[in-house]
């Protein structure tokens, strides 16, 4: 036994110097991590993915996003039904006027950011500017019919579109107005009004949990369209139309990924055309260039670019640093969707559709 353990010291030493010295290479190699020459290992880190604020916009809302009589036509259809510029030739044909084209606040954001980066003219493809925004819409002009499930379904459809920035405008709208409860009963009174509201800051809170940042205006006072589109049953108070508000900015202090649009505001200085702020511009609503319609509660096509540039500048806060890719000129946006409806048309025949479809 004695001789049989001396004999086996000497590889048992062996084998604990070995393992010793393994286990201080991993050590080693744990402490140490092996470097690339010429690199920084911090560099090979993964540093986390910077959201695109810009770069899918998703709409949201009623009849005002839906662009209701929002219309533009071709301006070469005045200069061709000028008899100065009419054919001699009284059997000649004469040039059909283009029909008018409806005009929603996607639309305007999809080309009002479609510009090029200035400076940007000759730099091929391939060091072109990013991608343009994507802009996608989900609105109706039927919202306060059925306020309750167009609301939840477009919130629904917003959310399967994964936005980086939801701008819902009007969407509140019909929970303060109307006659119609988001539960399909008859409302009438302020408390009510003030207790459906709730339901449509409930369906909001669903887009701020899945983690995207909100715009949502405010409930502005429309008396001024009772008789030309809304009933009287329709319009609430104005102590209710405060408590509105007051609400929707309270819930918005708490939380960080919502900004207000106090639409409230601009519709007032609209409707007294007052000039207003909107978008680092002054706007001003005069007879020859109306920014709201006659009915006094939808804002005409100059009036839906104003809006949305404010839209946007209000977004800016959620990112200050990052540049917002848009130019909200009302003629190159006007020029700009006449020419994609043209180039649309001459490629294929096309069934004419609301512009609340996406």
């Amino acid at each position: 036994m004695t001789r049989h353990a001396a004999d086996e010291t000497p590889r048992t030493s062996w084998r604990v110097a070995a393992l010793s010295l393994l286990v201080c290479a991993a050590a080693i190699a744990v402490v140490v991590p092996a470097q690339t020459p010429g690199t920084d290992p911090s560099a090979n880190a993964s540093a986390p993915q910077r959201r695109d604020l810009y770069g899918r916009i998703v709409v949201i809302g009623a009849s005002a996003s839906d662009g209701f009589g929002v219309f533009i036509q071709s301006t070469e259809t005045a200069a061709a039904s000028d008899p100065k510029t009419e054919p001699k030739d009284v059997d000649a044909p004469k040039p059909r006027p283009s029909p008018p084209v409806g005009v929603s606040l996607a639309m305007i954001l999809r080309q009002a950011g479609s510009h090029a980066t200035p400076g940007a003219a000759d730099v091929p493809t391939s060091h072109a500017a990013p991608a343009l925004p994507t802009i996608r819409h989900f609105t109706s002009g039927f919202f306060f019919a059925n306020p309750g499930p167009v609301a939840r379904s477009e919130v629904d459809r917003a959310l399967d579109a994964q936005p980086s920035l939801v701008l819902a405008l009007d969407y509140l709208f019909w929970f303060a107005y109307g006659t119609v409860s988001a539960e399909g009963e008859p409302m009438r009174e302020g408390a009510q009004r003030l207790e459906n509201l709730e339901r449509g800051l409930q369906q909001l809170q669903r887009i701020i949990d899945a983690g995207a940042p909100v715009v949502l205006g405010d409930i502005p006072d429309m008396r001024e369209s009772i008789g030309r589109m809304l009933s009287k049953a329709q319009v609430p108070d104005v102590e209710t139309i405060a408590k509105a508000n007051e609400r929707i900015r309270a819930w918005i202090l708490e939380r960080p990924s919502t900004r207000l649009l106090p639409l409230s505001e601009v519709q007032a200085g609209l409707r007294e055309r007052r000039p207003v702020q909107l978008g680092g511009r002054e706007w001003t609503s005069t007879d020859e260039l109306p920014l709201l319609q006659k009915d006094q509660l939808h804002p005409t096509f100059v009036g839906t670019v104003a809006i949305a540039s404010a839209l946007i500048d209000t977004a800016r806060a959620f990112d200050s640093d990052a540049p917002a890719p848009f130019r909200f000129d009302p003629e190159e946006i006007r020029r700009k969707i006449l020419e994609a409806k043209a180039a649309k048309a001459s490629l294929k025949p096309v069934k004419e559709s609301s512009p609340s479809v996406p």
